[in-house]
C-alpha cells in the first residue's frame, strides 16, 4: 500500500529534435538524454536528469550542460578584447587579459552556483526560483567576477595595489547590481511560470489562487469532507484524470482498517494497487483521509495530484508480478516522483526527500532506478491539463 501524500510532514519516436544539444521529444514533452549535473540539490525536480533545464528548452539555454566552463571561455574572450583595443596593446597584455577574464568568468559563475546551493563547478542554468533568491545568486556571482576582472586589468595596466582594489570594488558593485537584477528577474519569471510568487518563489501566485476560487473553493479554507466535494474538486482540477483505472474514489466509504492506517501514518490519502493472483491489475483504490486531506483546498489539490501519480504508476505495472516490486527502494521511487510533481506545482511538502530529510540520502539510488524515468509525470496525459490555462482572470 502506498503511504500517500502526507501533508503533516512538511517534510520517442517521430519528430525528435535536438534542443540545447540534447535529443528532445516534443510529443512526450521531455528530453531523452540526461543532463550531466544536478543544478539545485535542494529542488527535487532537479534530480530528474531527463527534465533538462527544468524541461523548458524554449526559455533556458545551455548548449552542452557545462555552463560553468562556457562562462570561463566568454570571460577569456572579453578580457582579451578589452586589452587588445587599448593603446600599446601587446601579446603579453592580451594573454594576461584573457587569463584574468577566464578567472573572472569562472569564479563569478562558481560563486553564483554556491550561493544558489549548487556545486561550484556545476551549471547555473535554471538554479534559482524567485526574484530574491535569484538576486542574491546573481549579485554574488556578478560581484566576484566584476571585482576580479576590474582589479586584475587595473593591475595589468600598472596601477598600484590600492588603486587596483578600488577599481575592483567599483567593478564588483557594478557587476553585482547588473547580475542581481538580471538573474533576479529571470528567476522571478521562472517562479511565476511555475505558479509561484515572483518575489519569493514560494507562495502560490494570484493566478493559482484565482483558479481554485473559480472552482468554488477558497485555497486556504477547509472543505466539507464529502464525496460530492471530492468529485467536484477532481472534475475541476484534474479533468482528464485516469478514472478508468480507479475502482473506489472516496472519503466517506473508507474501510476502517485503511482509515486507521492513514491516521497513524499522518497520511492525507492512500492509493493501494489492486492485484489478482499476485499480479497487478493496473487499477487502484483511492481513499482520502477526511481528517487531513480536506483541511484546505490547496491540501486537497496537492493530495489529489500526488495520488493520481500513483494511479498512473500502477497502470504501468499491469500484468506484472507483485513480488518483483516489493523492495523498499521501489516504494521510494514511486513516492519521490509523486512528491516531485506536487513540489513543481508549489507544494512545500517534500515527503522527507528535501534537503536534510530522512530519505534524501536515497535520491542517488532512486534516480538510477529502472522505473524512475517511466514514472515521470510528463509521461501521463492527464498532467497536461494541470496548468490552469482553461480559466481566465
Amino acid at each position: 500500500m502506498d503511504r500517500g501524500y502526507t501533508g503533516h510532514e512538511h517534510l520517442a519516436g517521430v519528430g525528435l529534435v535536438h534542443m540545447n544539444g540534447r535529443l528532445y521529444d516534443p510529443v512526450l514533452h521531455r528530453f531523452l538524454m540526461p543532463d550531466n549535473f544536478v543544478q539545485d540539490p535542494y529542488s527535487t525536480q532537479n534530480f530528474n536528469r531527463y527534465g533538462y533545464v527544468l524541461n523548458n528548452p524554449l526559455m533556458y539555454i545551455d548548449q552542452n550542460g557545462e555552463f560553468f566552463f562556457v562562462a570561463a571561455l566568454i570571460g577569456a574572450a572579453i578580457g582579451a578584447i578589452t586589452q587588445a583595443i587599448k593603446p600599446g596593446a601587446n601579446f603579453g597584455k592580451i594573454l594576461g587579459g584573457a587569463l584574468i577574464g577566464a578567472a573572472s568568468g569562472a569564479i563569478g559563475a562558481g560563486v553564483g552556483n554556491v550561493v544558489s546551493g549548487g556545486a561550484f563547478f556545476g551549471s547555473q542554468v535554471a538554479v534559482t526560483i524567485g526574484f530574491a533568491h535569484g538576486f542574491a545568486s546573481g549579485f554574488a556571482g556578478g560581484f566576484a567576477g566584476g571585482f576580479i576582472g576590474a582589479a586584475g586589468n587595473s593591475w595589468l595596466d600598472g596601477a598600484s595595489f590600492g588603486a587596483g582594489l578600488g577599481a575592483g570594488l567599483k567593478g564588483g558593485l557594478m557587476g553585482g547590481a547588473i547580475g542581481g537584477v538580471v538573474n533576479g528577474t529571470i528567476s522571478g519569471i521562472r517562479a511565476n511560470k511555475s505558479g509561484l510568487n515572483f518575489w519569493d518563489g514560494k507562495s502560490l501566485s494570484k493566478r493559482t489562487i484565482g483558479f481554485m476560487k473559480a472552482s468554488g473553493f477558497n485555497p486556504d479554507s477547509s472543505i466539507d469532507p464529502t464525496d460530492a466535494n471530492l468529485i467536484k474538486a477532481r472534475e475541476e482540477w484534474i479533468p482528464d484524470a485516469p478514472m478508468e483505472n480507479v475502482r473506489n474514489f472516496t472519503t466517506e466509504n473508507v474501510p476502517e482498517n485503511m482509515q486507521k492506517l492513514m491516521d497513524s501514518n499522518g497520511a492525507a490519502a492512500a492509493t493501494p494497487a489492486l492485484q489478482k493472483g499476485g499480479v497487478f491489475t493496473g487499477r487502484s483504490d483511492m481513499y482520502f483521509n477526511k481528517n487531513l486531506a480536506f483541511s484546505s483546498a490547496k491540501e486537497l489539490y496537492y493530495t489529489m495530484v500526488h495520488e493520481f501519480n500513483h494511479v498512473s504508476q500502477h497502470a504501468l505495472l499491469r500484468g506484472l508480478s507483485v513480488s518483483d516490486f516489493s523492495s523498499s527502494l521501489f516504494g521510494h521511487v514511486k513516492e519521490f516522483t509523486a512528491y516531485s510533481h506536487v513540489s513543481s506545482l508549489g507544494s512545500t511538502n517534500y515527503g522527507g526527500y528535501g534537503a536534510g530529510g530522512p530519505f534524501s540520502h536515497l535520491i542517488p539510488k532512486i534516480v538510477s532506478h529502472p522505473y524512475y524515468s517511466a514514472f515521470q509525470p510528463q509521461n501521463y496525459s492527464w498532467v497536461k491539463t494541470l496548468n490552469f490555462t482553461n480559466i481566465k482572470f
